[in-house]
C-alpha cells in the first residue's frame, strides 16, 4: 500500500512540475534553447525530493544577438495645397540725390589785332634813309562768350559774337632811293694827316706814317657812315672787319658836318674820346677817308699799330 502511495505521489509531482515548466516557458520571453537537465528523485524520511543532476554539457551558452534594425514605417507624403501668396516688392529707403545746379554766365573780352608794316620807296630821299610816315596802331576785337556751369564746373563755352570794333592802322616806312652825289678831295685827307701829326708833336709824341693798305677800308667806311652813322657796320659787324691787314691795335674816329680839315681836327681834339685816340702813343700808322654827299662832309680816321 505504501509503495502505491509513493508511486502516486511521484507521478503527481512529475505532472505538476511538467505543467509548471510548460506554463513558465509560455509566459516568459523567448530564451535561447538550453539542453534539458536530468532530475533525480531522492527519498528523505519517506518524502521524495527532486534534485536536478548537472550534465557535462550544461555550460552556459553565450548567444550574441545582432541588433535589430528599427522598424521603418514609410507613410505616403502629405500633400498640402497652399493658396498663392502675393509677394510685395522690397522697400528700399533710398536717399534722393540732389539735383545739379546749372548756371550761365556771359563774358565780354577784347583782343588786339596786329597791324601791318608797309614800306614805300621815295626817290626824293637819300638812298638808305628811312622815315616813318604813319605810326602803326593795333586794332581791337570784341568777343562775347556764354559759359555754362554744372555745380560750379565749366561744361560748355559758346561764342555768341566776334566783332572788330577798331580796325588796325598800318605802319608805313618810307625808304629813300636817291643815289648820292659823291666828291672826294685827296688834298683834304693829306691835310688831316698833317694836322694830326702836329697835335702829336705838340704832345711830345712821334708822328704817324700813312699806310696805304688802310685806304681801301677807309673808302668803304666813308660810304657806310653816310647811311649808317655808327662804328658798327650795316651788317652788324665791327668797323675793323673792313680792313684786310694785320694789326695789333686799331682805332676809328668819325665825324660829319665839318667842311674843312682844320675844323674836323678841332672837333676831334675837343672830344675826350677822339682826342685820346689821336694822342695814343701806341699807334704807328694812319689813314683818312673823306666824302662829300650833297654838300655835306663825312670824315673817317683810322689809327693802327702793326
Amino acid at each position: 500500500m505504501r509503495s502505491k502511495l509513493y508511486q502516486f505521489v511521484v507521478g503527481v509531482s512529475l505532472l505538476v512540475i511538467t505543467i509548471a515548466v510548460i506554463i513558465g516557458i509560455s509566459s516568459q520571453p523567448h530564451i535561447p534553447h538550453r539542453p534539458t537537465r536530468r532530475i533525480e528523485v531522492v527519498h528523505h524520511d519517506d518524502t521524495p525530493i527532486l534534485i536536478p543532476v548537472p550534465d557535462v554539457d550544461d555550460v552556459p551558452e553565450v548567444i550574441e544577438e545582432l541588433p535589430q534594425e528599427p522598424e521603418v514605417i514609410v507613410e505616403d507624403p502629405l500633400i498640402i495645397e497652399e493658396l498663392p501668396k502675393e509677394i510685395e516688392p522690397p522697400v528700399i529707403d533710398k536717399k534722393e540725390e540732389p539735383r545739379p545746379v546749372i548756371t550761365n554766365e556771359t563774358i565780354t573780352t577784347t583782343q588786339a589785332i596786329d597791324y601791318k608794316t608797309l614800306t614805300q620807296e621815295d626817290a626824293s630821299r637819300d638812298k638808305g634813309s628811312q622815315v616813318v610816315t604813319q605810326q602803326g596802331q593795333p586794332g581791337v576785337r570784341e568777343i562775347v562768350v556764354e559759359l555754362t556751369y554744372i555745380d560750379g564746373v565749366e561744361t560748355s563755352r559758346i561764342t555768341l559774337s566776334d566783332t572788330v570794333t577798331k580796325q588796325p592802322v598800318d605802319h608805313i616806312v618810307v625808304i629813300g632811293t636817291k643815289e648820292p652825289v659823291v666828291s672826294q678831295n685827296s688834298g683834304f685827307e693829306s691835310e688831316v694827316i698833317r694836322l694830326t701829326n702836329v697835335e702829336r708833336q705838340n704832345a711830345g709824341l712821334g708822328i704817324l706814317g700813312h699806310n696805304s693798305a688802310l685806304d681801301a677800308g677807309v673808302a668803304i667806311r666813308s660810304s657806310e657812315i653816310v647811311g649808317t652813322w655808327s662804328h658798327t657796320r650795316p651788317n652788324g659787324s665791327s668797323f675793323s672787319t673792313a680792313f684786310n691787314v694785320r694789326y695789333t691795335l686799331i682805332g676809328e674816329n668819325i665825324a660829319k658836318g665839318y667842311p674843312t680839315p682844320s675844323s674836323v681836327i678841332n672837333g676831334w681834339m675837343n672830344s675826350p674820346g677822339h682826342r685820346a685816340n689821336i694822342l695814343n702813343p701806341n699807334f704807328t700808322h694812319i689813314s683818312i677817308g673823306h666824302k662829300q654827299v650833297d654838300g655835306y662832309d663825312y670824315w673817317v680816321m683810322i689809327l693802327m699799330t702793326q
